[in-house]
């Protein structure tokens, strides 16, 4: 099951468009199969959920976790969530993606689907010095 994290923005006071999530380093991450992919898919396509295309972001597997400590200075981490567009008519593939900040959750997208159009995240981080992004399997499947 591919799922992706996408179009990521950390706004941070000196810069006011934002920083890519991916021009952070994790300092911990992993995920039931495969690597970590930046600005692609973890199926090497480019980030697509639905019938939407980002340009940046994160592509992973469920289940996942990837941790960033973050300074100071970041006020905002902003994303669209989904799976792959390639999973689009899949009756099996089913995911919850959480945000944390300083272990509270900030983010809960619910059960989400194929067909389940991509969900924007919006949480504020002043303050936070940890953030995590966190995929799990809903073990929902269709009938």
């Amino acid at each position: 099951m591919i799922c992706l994290l996408a179009a990521v923005t950390l706004p941070a006071a000196e810069t006011p468009s934002g920083i890519s999530i991916t021009e952070l380093e994790p300092v911990a991450q992993w995920q039931g199969s495969g690597a970590l992919a930046l600005d692609r898919s973890v199926g090497c396509t480019p980030l697509q959920i639905g019938d939407r295309t980002f340009d940046g972001g994160l592509g992973t597997h469920a289940a996942s976790e990837v941790m960033f400590e973050l300074g100071q200075g970041y006020e905002r981490f902003e994303a669209w969530v989904g799976i792959d567009a390639a999973k689009l008519h899949s009756t099996t593939a089913s995911v919850v993606f959480k945000v944390f900040a300083d272990q509270q959750v900030v983010f809960d997208s619910g059960v989400m689907r194929g067909n389940t159009p991509a969900r924007r995240v919006s949480v504020p981080l002043t303050g936070v010095r940890e953030l995590k992004l966190v995929v799990t399997e809903a073990g929902c499947a269709l009938p």
